[in-house]
C-alpha cells in the first residue's frame, strides 16, 4: 500500500491535512479539542476525573486545553519536524 493511500480520506476528515481527526458514524471532526469534548459527551460513562461534569472544573480543563494549542503545540512543532 502506498504511504498516501488514505491521503484522500484524511483530506475528507481534515481538509487541513492534519491529524487528530476522527470519524464517528456520520461526523467527521478534526482537532483535538473538539475530539475529546465530542467523546465525552458521546459516550456515556465516562469517569468523572477525565472531563467533570462540574462547570468550573470544566472550565479550567478547556483552559489548558485551549492554552496547550496556543502555545505549547505551536512552540514545539519545529522540534518534532
Amino acid at each position: 500500500m502506498s504511504p498516501r493511500a488514505g491521503f484522500s480520506s484524511l483530506l475528507e476528515v481534515n481538509p487541513l491535512q492534519k491529524v487528530s481527526a476522527i470519524v464517528h458514524g456520520n461526523l467527521k471532526l478534526s482537532e483535538s479539542h473538539a475530539i475529546l469534548v465530542y467523546l465525552a459527551f458521546a459516550f456515556t460513562g465516562i469517569l468523572d476525573h477525565w472531563y467533570p461534569t462540574e462547570l468550573s472544573r470544566r472550565a479550567k480543563i478547556n483552559s489548558v486545553m485551549d492554552w496547550h494549542y496556543s502555545n505549547l503545540r505551536n512552540e514545539a512543532v519545529d522540534f518534532f519536524l
